[in-house]
């Protein structure tokens, strides 16, 4: 069945549509201002991404090396099995991540850093990081969780 465009619904519609085109705002940071400003200057996109990317600090999940079967510490309780694997996969309660998602004011750690982050929790912090760092994380000791433990008190 075919209607015709003249209805009130589509009259209304178009009208809608219409006066939302001249209610729209505009940019504060305007595409084609800043691609403009790109294509007059010298500006490589390859060139500052390579250089961003080699003189960025991978985070310490790409660190621990993806397994086919569970890595060490499956064994471990649940509790601790998930502390363990917070650092592992970069994201936790961190002071970095809640700021990140307006929970916190600041990203700052126990310890006094400017920052709480996974990377920081495993190789800087003087509370929480894991006495052997890295080995720590790929192979923890089922007789040493104290670590872990405490990770788990704290976030």
């Amino acid at each position: 069945m075919y209607r015709s465009p003249s209805g009130t619904c589509y009259n209304t519609l178009v009208h809608s549509a219409q006066f939302l085109g001249t209610q729209r705002q505009q940019s504060r940071h305007p595409f084609r201002r800043h691609a403009a400003a790109q294509i007059n200057s010298d500006f490589n996109i390859l060139e500052s991404w390579r250089a961003a990317w080699e003189s960025a600090t991978p985070p310490a999940q790409f660190l621990v090396t993806p397994a086919v079967c569970l890595p060490s510490g499956s064994e471990l309780p649940r509790s601790l099995w998930v502390a363990l694997n917070r650092p592992r996969t970069g994201v936790d309660r961190f002071g970095a991540c809640l700021h990140r998602w307006g929970i916190l004011d600041t990203p700052n750690c126990i310890c006094g850093a400017e920052e709480q982050s996974a990377n920081h929790i495993i190789f800087a912090c003087n509370i929480l990081r894991p006495p052997n760092c890295l080995e720590d994380l790929r192979y923890p000791d089922i007789n040493n969780t104290k670590w872990l433990e405490g990770l788990v008190d704290f976030v």
